[in-house]
């Protein structure tokens, strides 16, 4: 079985999958050894049967049972060890996972404030609603974190435009649904 510490070294994506990989296929390997014990074991206890019915020699079936025995033992101990390696590729693959959801976060961070800008000049304020939408799902002390730049003032700028836009197209909607109000324009308002 793996040791749990020799994956706390692994950083990038590609390592934690060339690991994952090698685990996969250590997992596939014992896999097929536990089967072949597991089917070999229905053999043995036929075979165990068959001496009890044809051999009355009581030392001659305590030999088969010692070996049957032992042969429970090993895909017992197989079994346990094809289970941690199962756990440690679990913990492998939720670490990946969580890596690539904090990486699309710092990309959607980027494609957001990108977005924000150019929908509010075209006035397309429910796209530039939805990339606010966004904004605020993100957390933003995540974000820093996953990149290593908690001082970083790129992220500072894309929070603080976001934040800005924010704040704009709340006054934008408020603005056009008085002016809306005030012409009784029903599709206006509710837009």
């Amino acid at each position: 079985m793996a040791d749990l510490n020799a994956f706390k070294h692994l950083t990038s994506i590609n390592d934690i999958n060339e690991a994952l990989q090698t685990l996969e296929e250590e997992d596939q390997r014992l896999s097929k050894q536990l089967d072949d014990f597991l089917s070999e074991r229905c053999s043995l206890e036929s075979k165990m049967f068959d001496l009890r019915a044809s051999s009355p020699t009581v030392a001659s079936i305590s030999l088969k049972a010692e070996k049957l025995m032992t042969t429970v033992e090993r895909s017992h101990s197989l079994a346990e060890s094809v289970s941690g390696k199962v756990r440690v590729l679990d913990i492998a693959r939720q670490r990946c996972n969580d890596a690539m959801n904090r990486v699309d976060d710092v990309l959607d961070l980027k494609l957001s404030t990108e977005g924000i800008r150019i929908a509010l000049d075209a006035e397309a304020y429910e796209q530039a609603a939805g990339h606010i939408h966004r904004y605020l799902s993100m957390d933003e002390s995540t974000i820093k974190r996953t990149a290593g730049h908690e001082n970083d003032s790129s992220f500072d700028n894309s929070f603080k435009v976001l934040r800005d836009a924010e704040h704009r197209l709340k006054e934008i909607i408020s603005q056009k649904c008085q002016e809306a109000i005030e012409k009784r324009d029903v599709a206006a308002i509710s837009r």
